[in-house]
């Protein structure tokens, strides 16, 4: 799981390089067959309409109706709050975390792609807040184990404790990659956004 989410945004980071290799990347169907790997109904729909933008007279609405989906995914995720128990199958929590990241990050693509620079900068904001979030839907948790901040990480190595398993070198790869697509995207924003 972890392994195709590192893959996931380390295709994302290649494509925002700049503008030109993004929309590269979106017109030659690459986006459409990295969604396949993420998955989820609403994914789904997006990966259809972007399967079909080769053949599309109007490659903006057809990009647009994905980012439609893709949106409705993303807030999906986002809505997601794991309860005491969830948390404590670290799996389920990553899952969620990483979807909404990697659903996050594909939408944020539609948006450059449209020119869309107030969106993307939005979806971008949220996801750096993410971490933060997740870690105040656990807090009844923390209060059970002394108050302890249990964002990803520290989720991470709370697991470790009890199955021997830690994802922490993993979560560093994938927050790396996450953190240069951050800051591509931005720089695209920046230099289009007079």
């Amino acid at each position: 799981m972890l392994n195709v989410s590192i893959a996931t945004v380390k295709t994302f980071v290649e494509a925002v390089s700049t503008l030109e290799t993004l929309m590269k990347f979106v017109n030659s169907g690459l986006l459409s067959n990295t969604l396949s790997t993420i998955g989820d109904v609403n994914l789904g729909a997006a990966y259809q309409e972007l399967s079909d933008l080769r053949q599309s007279k109007n490659k903006r609405e057809t990009v647009n109706r994905a980012a439609t989906q893709l949106r409705i995914a993303y807030q999906a995720y986002k809505g997601m709050k794991p309860n005491v128990f969830q948390v404590m199958n670290f799996r389920n929590v990553m899952r969620a975390s990483l979807q909404f990241r990697n659903t996050g990050i594909a939408l944020t693509i539609c948006y450059l792609y449209l020119g869309e620079w107030s969106y993307a900068t939005k979806i971008l904001n949220e996801m750096q807040i993410y971490d933060y979030i997740m870690s105040e839907r656990m807090s009844p948790l923390s209060n059970l184990v002394g108050g302890l901040s249990f964002g990803i990480y520290y989720l991470s190595d709370f697991n470790a404790l009890f199955s021997g398993e830690t994802f922490r070198p993993e979560l560093d790869k994938y927050y790396d990659y996450f953190t240069e697509f951050d800051e591509q995207a931005r720089k695209i924003i920046k230099s289009n956004n007079h």
